[in-house]
């Protein structure tokens, strides 16, 4: 019995983000609609995390430690200094308040997950960080902004994502240098300039955002030398 319930689990890559800010910024649904986050035990701790994009046969899981785990989490991404986070145990009197986005908290009482065989990924440097930016930009459309992620890797920032033109057998990550851009929120992309500038918070101007997911470490394929 104990076998069969290892083979039952789900084979994942662990990436840790910078924070739990990162982490509801990447779920976040950015409208009234509610999205959801998972949370378990883990270790002495409590970790709070999300399904990510499929590499071969594991799933990656984007995770953060908390120091407890509340039903509800609010986030108000369009204050003019920082995003806002609480975490709650209702949200009854928000519920009126629609630039506060909110978010249930699933707590899973079981590890559901094994660690991940290596997968292969195509590493692809590019020239420049901003078209990999601007593509979010086009790609996210609508309400929910598009995202990168950023990290620092001996001592140096990137940004990458992950691309679309893969098969079955091959994930591609596109990556370039961007300085002065890790730990911030979001990218701002003004059109009439063909632009980008760094900010903190959401912005509701004309000009479209782009999500910066940091991470706390590279991703553990991420081995370009």
């Amino acid at each position: 019995m104990k076998a069969k319930k290892q083979n039952n689990k789900i084979p994942v890559i662990m990436a840790e983000v910078s924070s739990l800010r990162d982490l509801v910024r990447l779920g976040s649904t950015f409208t009234p609609q509610l999205s959801y986050l998972y949370g378990m035990k883990a270790g002495k701790g409590n970790i709070l995390f999300l399904k990510g994009e499929k590499i071969g046969d594991s799933m990656t899981v984007y995770f953060c430690t908390v120091d407890g785990i509340k039903p509800y989490l609010l986030y108000g991404p369009h204050s003019a200094n920082k995003e806002e986070l609480l975490m709650v145990n209702d949200i009854t009197k928000y519920a009126e308040d629609y630039k506060m986005y909110k978010a249930q908290v699933v707590e899973l009482l079981d590890n559901p997950f094994s660690e991940g065989k290596k997968q292969k990924v195509l590493l692809l440097k590019t020239a420049d960080y901003r078209p990999l930016v601007k593509r979010g930009v086009r790609v996210g459309g609508g309400e929910r902004p598009g995202k990168v992620y950023s990290f620092v890797y001996k001592g140096k920032e990137y940004i990458g994502l992950f691309d679309f033109f893969h098969d079955e057998n091959v994930t591609t990550f596109l990556y370039a240098e961007a300085k002065g851009c890790h730990g911030k929120g979001f990218f701002r992309y003004n059109y009439t300039t063909d632009t980008l500038a760094v900010a903190d918070c959401f912005s509701d101007s004309q000009y479209p955002c782009v999500r910066i997911i940091n991470l706390a470490a590279p991703f553990s394929f991420f081995k370009p030398e």
